[in-house]
């Protein structure tokens, strides 16, 4: 543990963080009282005199303890302190040396590396791309959540990596690629990516409980909880599902609610898309978030909805407005095979044979056309426009 606040201290120092204060606050409560820095922390604020009389105590701390035989070994530190190839050795030292190990040692890594060259296996060297990808090639919460598990942008880049190494070394299928590239496939993916806000504050409250319990604190201390500002409906609904273990998915589903009474549409759809996402098989949450985006007038939002439930199990419901809003976009060819795929579920919806009679005519075939209008005025004679335009046709069909 000491070993492990030794190069924490290192990399703030390093870093040369305005706040170093409150980095050091960080470090856990038991080297605090061993090291007797609570005073220290309290009453100092200059940076320097806070890391030197840290490196002090802890150098007679470890070598009390024989943790480090020759002080020499803390000095060479003190005199390298810009050498992040030093730091980056001992952040490693520092996680071969955890009270909880769940992080693999570096001896594991070496073997796996000898192992790949001795059998000519591909090779992922995530630990190696991870550095290149962050300041000073030290890895922190630019990638990862804590001390082990990647962020969303950690986890970005690994399936970034694995797919390039794939492609390296021929697993991905021999077929034409997409003609899409692909940072534009990695866009669409981020923007579709079933997660919301909701989400995001769960995270963060599980994070900060996570961080304050043991093994990062000897002495768990959630006073932090106290100091949670919750701002709007979003964060006591977090807080409800993070510390009172209210059900995840209900929770999606008030926020939801809370989303449509404030007519705000796109994080309505967010909190659907999570649902859908989790319940595939729930075929009601796609059908009632469609209608509510359709009632609003929210097409495109209501078409992605539309279009899992219709590759889920068709319907005449999903085919019959996959019909209508490519109609409006102006794709006849797709609303008519989502039209014709709606009748097979439901051959008395007047409205269907509507928009298949206006299909058909802007595809210039006037007598399917005509057809479709007679089929649905037969279904209900006062359809608004409907005679309307089987005068039209039929004025056509008689030039």
């Amino acid at each position: 543990m000491l070993n492990a606040a030794l190069a924490f201290l290192l990399w703030t120092r390093l870093k040369e963080k305005p706040k170093l204060t409150k980095k050091i606050k960080s470090v856990s409560t038991q080297i605090y009282d061993r090291l007797k820095l609570h005073e220290l922390v309290i009453h100092i604020t200059d940076k320097d005199t806070i890391y030197n009389n840290f490196i002090r105590s802890a150098e007679g701390e470890l070598v009390r303890e024989g943790k480090i035989s020759d002080p020499a070994v803390l000095q060479f530190i003190k005199l390298n302190l810009k050498n992040f190839s030093a730091a980056d050795s001992l952040f490693r030292s520092a996680k071969d040396l955890d009270a909880l190990r769940f992080r693999a040692p570096e001896k594991i890594n070496n073997a796996i590396k000898k192992l790949t060259e001795k059998y000519i296996c591909g090779l992922v060297n995530i630990d190696s791309i991870f550095n290149s990808n962050s300041p000073d090639g030290i890895v922190g919460d630019n990638l990862v959540v804590d001390h082990l598990h990647p962020s969303l942008n950690g986890y970005l880049l690994m399936g970034k990596i694995y797919f390039e190494a794939m492609q390296k070394n021929g697993f991905v299928p021999n077929e034409k690629p997409l003609e899409i590239p692909d940072t534009k496939q990695d866009s669409i993916i981020i923007n579709n990516f079933a997660f919301s806000k909701l989400d995001s504050i769960i995270s963060e409250i599980r994070l900060l409980g996570l961080l304050n319990d043991w093994p990062f604190k000897e002495n768990p201390d959630f006073s932090f909880l106290k100091n949670l500002q919750l701002n709007d409906r979003i964060d006591s609904i977090a807080y409800k599902t993070a510390i009172e273990n209210f059900n995840w998915e209900k929770a999606h589903r008030e926020a939801a609610s809370w989303y449509l009474v404030r007519n705000d549409y796109y994080n309505f759809a967010k909190e659907f898309n999570v649902l859908v996402s989790q319940y595939p098989f729930k075929l009601a949450d796609y059908d009632y978030a469609a209608s509510q985006l359709i009632s609003a007038k929210e097409y495109s939002l209501a078409y992605s909805f539309l279009i899992r439930r219709y590759k889920e199990t068709p319907d005449a419901f999903s085919a019959k407005w996959l019909g209508s809003i490519n109609l409006n976009k102006g794709n006849t060819e797709e609303a008519i095979k989502y039209f014709l795929e709606s009748i097979k579920f439901d051959n008395t919806d007047a409205q269907v044979f509507y928009n298949l009679a206006g299909a058909y005519t802007q595809q210039e075939e006037y007598i399917i056309a005509l057809e479709s209008i007679e089929k649905c005025i037969s279904l209900d004679p006062e359809y608004p426009n409907a005679h309307s335009l089987k005068k039209q046709l039929s004025d056509i069909l008689n030039k």
